[in-house]
């Protein structure tokens, strides 16, 4: 985790303590302030024992072997080599969609998950671009804080239940009742956590850092055009909680949920692509 990523953690963990110190300061003044900083305690290791493990049950992943991609595994050595950070974990997730993942707690125990669609449908030297601006942002240390998100919110989504929609009369208006009280609970709760956890790079310094690596500009514009044109085509089904850990946030129906979690446009990034492509071919 960088520095100011690890800074952004402590006032999460500051957020943390003043929702469970609070109530019980009031109540029982300093007896409850330790009360409220015990509980602090548990819930951030609550939070952390087994998470990784926990993220990899949410997404149904499984290790992607060597003999299953030489190819991702030989572009990925490389790229690691040329970084100087310790190679990630290979996962796939047998999904048609075409996106990428990457989650963990710390540095050289991260896991990068690729979906089938990506690994079967892209040309290698966009799979190679890919591949480079995922392992320029794990470089950047950004990686932990969007896995600390994604536990923080898979706890606030347990509480508050998923809803499903079903015909009957009586399951609609249950369906109904969770809906708003993941609105009214789930994303106003959520929303200080998101603003710090998230990654704050700007995600087209990214895409042209990793050009230092992959060399081709083109291969990366063409790779995201065909990430943004197959998405409806081929959603990606993941939980809330772990959405933005992809490269390309899976969409959501919620209209509130558009509202307090945007999602990811690629359009602007591969305008700017495209433009560095013409720059490079004149010169």
């Amino acid at each position: 985790m960088s520095g100011f990523a690890a800074v952004r953690w402590f006032f999460f963990a500051v957020y943390l303590a003043i929702f469970f110190t609070l109530p019980p300061w009031l109540l029982w003044e300093h007896t409850g302030l330790l009360v409220g900083l015990f509980l602090t305690a548990v819930f951030i290791y609550w939070l952390r024992v087994h998470a990784t493990e926990r993220i990899q049950r949410r997404l149904a992943v499984r290790k992607l072997t060597f003999a299953e991609a030489p190819q991702v595994h030989t572009i990925v050595d490389e790229y690691c080599r040329r970084l100087r950070i310790r190679k990630p974990q290979l996962d796939l997730l047998e999904s048609l969609s075409v996106n990428i993942a990457q989650f963990g707690f710390r540095r050289g125990a991260t896991h990068l998950v690729l979906t089938r669609g990506l690994v079967d449908a892209l040309r290698p030297p966009e799979l190679a671009a890919i591949l480079a601006r995922e392992l320029c942002l794990l470089k950047a240390g950004e990686v932990p804080g969007q896995s600390w998100l994604s536990q923080f919110l898979a706890v606030i989504d347990w509480f508050v239940g998923t809803p499903v929609k079903i015909s009957s009369h009586h399951v609609r208006r249950e369906y109904s009742l969770k809906l708003v009280s993941r609105q009214v609970v789930f994303y106003p709760l959520s929303l200080f956590p998101t603003f710090l956890l998230r990654s704050r790079r700007d995600p087209g310094k990214l895409d042209l850092q990793s050009l230092g690596l992959s060399k081709k500009p083109e291969a990366l514009a063409e790779a995201l055009r065909f990430i943004d044109a197959v998405k409806d085509r081929h959603p990606l089904a993941v939980p809330f909680n772990a959405r933005h850990l992809f490269l390309l946030p899976p969409t959501t129906k919620d209209p509130l949920a558009r509202i307090f979690f945007d999602s990811e446009e690629l359009h602007p990034r591969i305008g700017s692509l495209e433009k560095l492509r013409r720059v490079l071919t004149l010169s």
